[in-house]
């Protein structure tokens, strides 16, 4: 995660702060972000063929302030069903960001993060992540773009059944997301 860091500082280096943040406006925005992807493996030996599904949606509430400095809250939702079980993974805290001229760089503190790896298992930890994107202004207050996003995520804690116990497991991804913005 400190490699992402790295670049992340270095990359706003090279992105003066002239104009406004995540959605490309000033003001109050709210950023929605959206991948599905599918996997399918098959064995040819068993004839089992496994399918899985992994929706994300990340939303993003915050204020662009005068010189493309943003503040604000994300909330990210990750459902993945492979067809026997339909599992959640949850991030959720504050993010700071710089922008020019629709491009953006968003830094998020994720202080509440959720996995589900069964139905009566759950990981609970922290991490960090990073966006990388571009709005399109749309006309109005509305916007189009896209952004790929880092996150790593470090687990600490296994509740299994109302039971925690300490862990260490880690997640690590990149994935690339369609957005919408709207500007208030």
């Amino acid at each position: 995660m400190f490699r992402i860091l790295t670049l992340a500082i270095f990359i706003s280096f090279l992105l003066p702060s002239t104009i406004w943040a995540t959605t490309g406006f000033e003001g109050l925005n709210l950023v929605a972000a959206f991948n599905v992807n599918s996997n399918r493996q098959s064995n040819s030996e068993t004839a089992e063929k496994v399918e899985e599904t992994n929706k994300i949606m990340s939303t993003r509430l915050g204020y662009t302030m005068e010189g493309g400095f943003y503040l604000g809250v994300i909330d990210e939702t990750q459902n993945t069903n492979n067809g026997i079980l339909d599992l959640k993974t949850n991030n959720k805290g504050g993010t700071i960001g710089i922008t020019d001229k629709g491009c953006y760089i968003a830094y998020h503190f994720l202080n509440g993060s959720t996995k589900e790896l069964s139905k009566t298992t759950t990981l609970k930890g922290k991490g960090s992540g990073v966006d990388f994107g571009r709005q399109f202004d749309l006309g109005g207050a509305l916007s189009f773009g896209a952004q790929l996003s880092f996150r790593s995520i470090v687990y600490d804690i296994s509740e299994t059944e109302g039971v925690a116990s300490a862990i260490k497991f880690e997640s690590h991804s990149m994935k690339p997301m369609l957005t919408f913005g709207l500007t208030f």
